[in-house]
């Protein structure tokens, strides 16, 4: 039997990076350094017990403390794979180089929940960020030995001629389901008169699924359901309707998925601040996961190319041009639901975590 390599996430405590933790820990002695207590710090605190350390997020005063947890593990457990997690370049980059000078022999893996650089053109670049920030996300990038992303396999190649990482060892992680959470969809007839949507997830001016909302909710025979951590400001910011609720969001994940799988489909559609922009066409939301893993049909626009692509070539659900969705009822009509149900029974069994976790193991390690 093969000796467990050791492991060393440092990042967010969200779904994403639990999941990863949860399906790796057959293969690995896993470490992790939180950045907050928020989300899924309790499921992860539950899964490795006094192999986790926390250190708060984003104060500077506080990463150089972040620098020596993670250094005095990487010697102390003699760790083989770091892998720098989430949007935190600064203590990353610094970590990732200190990491290539003292313990060249470590694996430096970077896993940015989404790609920073593209997300807005050159001439916001800086508004959102500093150009410190993009200095240490470059640093991350070019000085680790490998990028897993949430995104697809030719991802990378949109960084062209900003990073030079396109030849570095890619692993797209989007096995995001996971089978003990799947539930098969039963009802399989959708009442016309009273269709039931949800939506999970946050709320930006950037990402402006408001004004969306708005003309969603002008059909009368549809109700939406909002499930958000942003609740507070979605009631200050969004119109009065009786077709609307709002429920409050539920932190266990397998009753979750069990709560939102009582409706007709799962909702990702919203307005890019600038509709060109790569992050509007690569973003690819844990949103749609849970819909999957809840056996609901989506419902997206069609600038979210990614995933819109995803959901056409597995016949997930419906896509809808931007801007028209308020036309969304003539757009349920034409297709079949019972089809649809079938189709994400069948299909989601590709993004199963379960399946695939051997192919990040074996990325990791080789």
């Amino acid at each position: 039997m093969n000796k467990k390599k050791n492991l060393l996430i440092c990042g967010n405590p969200n779904p994403v990076s639990r999941i990863m933790i949860e399906n790796l820990m057959d293969t690995h002695n896993i470490f992790f350094i939180a950045y907050s207590k928020k989300s899924q710090f309790l499921k992860i605190k539950d899964l490795l017990r006094d192999h986790v350390f926390v250190n708060k997020r984003s104060y500077i005063h506080n990463i150089m403390l972040w620098i020596f947890i993670c250094l005095i593990i990487c010697k102390k457990q003699k760790i083989d794979t770091f892998i720098a997690y989430t949007d935190n370049p600064i203590p990353n980059g610094l970590c990732i180089l200190l990491l290539k000078w003292f313990f060249p022999q470590i694996n430096r893996v970077f896993f940015p929940y989404d790609i920073i650089s593209y997300a807005v053109p050159k001439e916001f670049k800086y508004q959102h960020k500093n150009k410190i920030f993009y200095f240490f996300d470059r640093i991350c990038y070019e000085h680790a030995d490998k990028i897993i992303t949430k995104g697809s396999d030719n991802e990378l190649k949109y960084l062209e001629g900003i990073y030079h990482v396109y030849n570095k060892p890619h692993f797209p992680f989007n096995f995001l389901i996971e089978k003990k959470h799947s539930i098969s969809k039963k009802n399989v007839k959708l009442d016309m008169n009273n269709i039931n949507i949800v939506f999970v997830g946050g709320i930006t001016k950037k990402d402006d699924s408001l004004a969306a909302f708005n003309n969603i909710l002008k059909n009368k025979n549809i109700t939406l359901h909002i499930y958000s951590h942003s609740l507070e400001e979605i009631k200050t910011n969004i119109q009065s309707y009786e077709n609307l609720v709002f429920h409050s969001y539920v932190s266990d994940h397998k009753k979750f998925i069990k709560e939102i799988s009582t409706y007709d489909f799962g909702l990702s559609y919203s307005y890019s601040f600038k509709e060109e922009f790569l992050q509007s066409k690569m973003a690819s939301g844990v949103r749609i996961y849970d819909y999957l893993s809840a056996g609901l049909p989506i419902i997206i626009d069609d600038k979210h190319e990614l995933m819109a692509n995803i959901i056409k070539e597995n016949n997930f659900g419906i896509i809808i041009p931007i801007r028209d969705e308020e036309h969304i009822f003539s757009y349920i009509k034409k297709h079949d639901y019972r089809k649809l149900i079938s189709s994400v029974e069948k299909n989601r069994k590709k993004f199963f975590v379960e399946s695939n976790i051997n192919k990040l193991v074996k990325f990791l390690d080789q």
